[in-house]
C-alpha cells in the first residue's frame, strides 16, 4: 500500500477525525505535505503542528510534530520556553490488506509522537512513558515558576560634609 499524494488531503482529514476534536486538518500543500494543528482555546499557549510527508514513493510516513510554549524540564526542573521538535516515521503494510492508512498513523502519533511532547525523551529509543513510576511524577502538576527576587541595595556610604 502506498500513500499517493493525491489521497493525502482525504487522509489528512481522516487522521485529524481519528485522534480527536480538537485536532484539525488543513489539508495538502502544493509541496507534498499536509498539517494537522492541534487547537484548544484552553491552553492557548500550548500550539502543536503535526506535518506528514510521504517519502519514498508513499510506502513510508515521515512525521514531524512541532510544539511551542513554556514547559518544565523533568530532569532539571527548570522552565524553559521556545519550540520543540520530534520525528519519527512509519512505513505502510506492502501487502494489500484492509488496513486503513489514516488509523495506522494516526496510532503512530498517539503512540510515538504525543508522548514526546508531554515528557521528553533523552535520547533516541528513550521511552520514558513507558515507565509507569517516571509518568507519575509527570502527571503531578508542575510547580509555578519562582518570582523574581527584589535586589538588595546596599546602603549609600556617607561622605562628612566639610564646614
Amino acid at each position: 500500500m502506498a500513500l499517493a499524494l493525491s489521497t493525502l488531503d482525504a487522509t489528512s482529514h481522516a487522521i485529524a477525525a481519528n485522534l480527536g476534536l480538537p485536532w484539525k486538518s488543513t489539508g495538502a500543500d502544493r509541496d507534498g505535505s499536509a498539517l494537522l494543528a492541534y487547537e484548544n482555546e484552553a491552553d492557548p499557549t500550548r500550539i502543536l503542528h503535526i506535518t506528514l510527508r510521504p517519502v519514498f514513493g508513499g510506502r513510508t510516513i515521515a512525521l514531524r510534530l512541532s510544539c511551542n510554549g513554556v514547559h518544565i524540564n523533568g530532569t532539571t526542573g527548570q522552565w524553559t520556553e521556545g519550540p520543540y521538535t520530534w520525528n519519527t516515521g512509519t512505513d505502510l503494510p506492502s501487502d494489500d490488506t484492509d488496513t486503513d492508512p489514516a488509523a495506522l498513523i494516526a496510532d503512530v502519533i498517539r503512540d510515538r509522537l504525543l508522548p514526546a511532547s508531554i515528557r521528553k525523551p533523552r535520547h533516541v529509543g528513550d521511552t520514558p512513558w513507558e515507565d509507569p513510576d517516571v509518568m507519575a511524577a509527570e502527571v503531578a502538576p508542575a510547580p509555578k515558576p519562582p518570582a523574581k527576587k527584589a535586589r538588595a541595595r546596599k546602603p549609600r556610604k556617607k561622605t562628612p560634609v566639610a564646614a
